[in-house]
């Protein structure tokens, strides 16, 4: 498990544990699950959740703390990394057993689903409780973070790009994609008690 500082562009001090292995994995596993629910966040679904798998998992795991756990990039740069069915079988046993929520849970239900798992619903959605607050607004982590919490996030767009120069998200280094999903965790769980 490697740390991986934050961004200097956000003014988030986010420390991320990238999860490489099985035992790191167990452990993190064990982290969360000792605690009264879970805050998770595919990364990389991109605009079509449903048609886009995640790449990986980020955690929240307390004030600057979060974890990210790879399984999907690609490249020289993506080893080690887990395989996607080690990650699928943790955490589908994780979100079946206690109360968990987080943004694009949509995304997360339908990748558990089609891998023959099924968790528990989620109790919540940031994006759906954003919805609910101000049905006319910008939705989205980064404007809810923007409006609730005073702290500007990047968007997926600036991070990976947009149009002709965007990277796709099995393409984008893992540590890089660590930061940007650490920052977006903890900012779910922040905005949790919405």
């Amino acid at each position: 498990v490697g740390a991986v500082e934050p961004a200097a562009d956000t003014g988030a001090a986010i420390a991320t544990d990238v999860v490489r292995d099985l035992e790191a994995l167990a452990r993190l596993v064990g982290e969360i699950a000792s605690r009264d629910g879970v805050v998770v966040a595919p990364i990389g679904v991109g605009e079509n959740a449903l048609h886009e798998a995640p790449v990986g998992f980020a955690f929240a795991l307390g004030p600057g703390r979060a974890a990210y756990v790879p399984f999907g990039h690609a490249g020289l740069s993506s080893h080690p990394q887990l395989g996607r069915e080690a990650v699928i079988e943790s955490i589908a046993t994780l979100l079946g057993v206690g109360r968990w929520g987080g943004t694009e849970t949509k995304a997360t239900l339908a990748l558990l689903g089609d891998s023959g798992r099924e968790p528990a619903p989620p109790v919540w959605d940031a994006e759906i409780a954003g919805f609910l607050l101000d049905p006319a607004g910008t939705r989205g982590i980064v404007a809810l973070a923007a409006q609730h919490l005073g702290r500007r996030l990047r968007s997926w767009e600036e991070f990976a790009g947009r149009g002709a120069k965007a990277v796709s998200a099995t393409d984008l280094p893992i540590e890089t994609t660590a930061v940007w999903a650490g920052e977006m965790a903890a900012a779910v769980a922040e905005l949790a008690p919405l």
